[in-house]
């Protein structure tokens, strides 16, 4: 061997003592992490989705979306919504309402000590959060709250969806309306999987209708008391992240879709997860159905070959997919 090479390997040795003695050192002293480590508080990227140190030594993260806020923002990808501004009625504008309330909501939540971000309506690309509440009020002919998480929602999210819808009908007080969750709601852009501009898939998710700004009695609630929406809010969130384990990665991924088929000859299919809701159309044998995921004896589907029966808005095309709520029994 050459003598720079036995140079080399000498010194690679008393690299590694020193190396060592380096570790053993660190190991026993009992001194102060110096400052240029990264403090506890500081936003900690999980080394695979689900795990994070919020919750556990950094505040948890909440999300409030004030819905249709700077629409004009859109980016690119977004430009087809940038003329959605939301409902209005008697002169009530539907961003100023869902404003009112983001605000007062996230001044409840950090009152726990909750990290919140006030988002407009275009999302950072893969937004990271423990919650994202998606906040709004509609139009239309119906009165009451609504709430959906994602159409491939985790179990987080579905969780969320039902705690939100629990307390907003408790401290409100108004009604729910079973039968007016749409297909776009469930496929609500901001949600992840589909554009840039939108939360990480695995974030905890929903969106909320807070009630109809056509309906009288919704528009004068919602004008008077947003303190009480952004408390009925603020309960579920709370509620949520108390029951939220921090260290499992499983309740936040999205379930995979499963192809099911019609257990009978006429199996009904509803609007929603309860036997209340409106029954939309009935299934064949012969109908393919996408299951996107399940809320107890409940599955939500798409339905392949029976759309032109499920039709839910007469622009689309027939051989679209359909949407509704199967029940397994």
């Amino acid at each position: 061997m050459s003598a720079i090479g036995r140079l080399l390997i000498a010194a690679g040795a008393a690299f590694a003592v020193v190396a060592a003695a380096a570790v053993a050192l660190a190991l026993n002293d009992d001194r102060p992490a110096p400052e240029r480590f990264v403090p506890l508080r500081a936003p900690v990227r999980a080394p695979y989705p689900g795990i994070s140190l919020r919750g556990l030594v950094a505040p948890w993260r909440v999300a409030l979306q004030v819905g249709h806020l700077h629409t004009d923002q859109y980016p690119p990808e977004l430009a087809h919504r940038r003329t959605a501004t939301g409902a209005s009625a008697a002169g009530v504008s539907e961003v100023d309402v869902n404003q009112a309330v983001a605000e007062a909501a996230a001044a409840l939540l950090r009152q726990r000590d909750i990290d919140v971000v006030l988002l407009p309506a275009t999302v950072p690309p893969e937004f990271d959060a423990d919650a994202f509440v998606s906040i709004h009020a509609d139009g239309g002919a119906s009165s009451g709250y609504k709430v959906s998480p994602p159409w491939r929602a985790s179990s987080a999210s579905r969780r969320l969806s039902a705690l939100l819808r629990e307390h907003y009908g408790k401290v409100t007080g108004m009604r729910e309306d079973l039968n007016g969750v749409t297909y776009n709601m469930r496929g609500y852009y901001a949600f992840g999987g589909r554009f840039r501009h939108a939360i990480a898939v695995t974030t905890p998710a929903a969106i909320l209708e807070m009630g109809y700004l056509t309906d009288p009695r919704d528009r004068a609630f919602l004008v008077a008391h947003p303190e009480r929406a952004a408390r009925a809010i603020a309960d579920g969130v709370l509620a949520f992240l108390e029951e939220r384990d921090p260290l499992d990665p499983t309740a936040v991924i999205p379930p995979a879709p499963t192809v099911r088929w019609p257990a009978g000859r006429s199996v009904p299919l509803h609007a929603a997860p309860t036997r209340d809701s409106t029954v939309r159309s009935y299934v064949r044998p012969t109908d393919l159905l996408l299951a996107l995921g399940r809320d107890g004896d409940w599955y939500d589907v798409r339905v392949r070959g029976s759309y032109p029966r499920l039709r839910l808005d007469p622009r689309r095309r027939s051989d679209e997919w359909g949407a509704a709520t199967l029940t397994t029994h």
